[in-house]
């Protein structure tokens, strides 16, 4: 019964719009962290309005944060609050830079493309040594970095150049393949160092 009860508190509390935030002056941009902004999933809703022939819909298109449910609008203002305030402007713009230049497909719409730039600027996608991009990116904006990381000379199958990933990369590659630094391809590779 114990079981029972928890599972059901478990699936109110899930379901509840207590978390979901529908406007920025909902949350105190001053106190928020970059953390609490993290992307964990988006979420949607479809939400109706009226009755009978005068029903309307709508959907409510949102991102799942530790700050709460926070409709799509709410969470880039404020993400973009976020990275102003903490000086990462510099930043956004070279992950946006990085992007178009290495042909990152990162959504179809400049709304799209700029949630991506805020979503990795936030999460610090730039400092986590498993990205397939860590190694060009930091090469290109923040050298420094590439002297504290775990770097691997390696060859791969698919373009035969010597090229370097992160020990990080190899450790969680799949099926022993990781992103060739040439081309990005995912394939089988030799250690030279």
């Amino acid at each position: 019964m114990k079981d029972r009860r928890a599972a059901s508190e478990y699936r109110q509390k899930r379901h509840s719009c207590a978390d979901k935030v529908d406007r920025v002056e909902d949350l105190d941009l001053d106190a928020i962290s970059r953390e609490d902004l993290i992307w964990q999933h988006g979420t949607g809703v479809s939400v109706s309005h009226g009755t009978g022939r005068a029903k309307t819909y709508t959907y409510r298109s949102g991102v799942q944060t530790k700050a709460g449910n926070l409709e799509l609008s709410v969470w880039t203002a404020a993400a973009r609050y976020v990275v102003k305030r903490d000086g990462l402007e510099a930043e956004a713009g070279h992950l946006r830079e990085f992007f178009t230049q290495h042909g990152y497909r990162i959504g179809r719409t400049s709304g799209a493309r700029e949630r991506e730039v805020l979503c990795c600027c936030i999460s610090g996608l730039y400092q986590n040594p498993q990205w397939v991009g860590f190694v060009p990116y930091n090469q290109r904006y923040h050298p420094e970095a590439l002297k504290k990381a775990h770097l691997v000379r390696m060859i791969s199958v698919c373009c035969q150049t010597p090229g370097f990933v992160t020990e990080e990369q190899i450790a969680g590659s799949c099926d022993g393949k990781v992103a060739c630094p040439v081309c990005g391809c995912f394939s089988n590779y030799k250690r030279l160092s």
